[in-house]
């Protein structure tokens, strides 16, 4: 799912809202337990803001170096 630079401002916006304003319920309830739910809209914003956009070019995944030699044999050991 692609999401636009816009769609990602608003949606961050968003969710620090929400978790800042678990921290204000915990001030108005007088609680602790809002001060840990409020993490979790706070740990999805990386989640959200590594979305690709709607430009971005498809990752490719690397292939393994093609330069890459195979582990030499033991040029000190003898072969019986």
């Amino acid at each position: 799912m692609t999401l636009s630079p816009t769609t990602k401002l608003v949606a961050t916006i968003g969710l620090f809202v929400v978790g800042f304003a678990m921290v204000f319920v915990a001030s108005a309830v007088n609680d602790v337990w809002p001060l840990f739910v409020a993490w979790i809209p706070l740990l999805s914003v990386p989640i959200l803001l590594t979305r690709p956009s709607p430009g971005d070019p498809p990752r490719l995944r690397s292939a393994p170096d093609a330069g890459a030699q195979p582990p030499a044999a033991d040029e000190g050991a003898t072969e019986t």
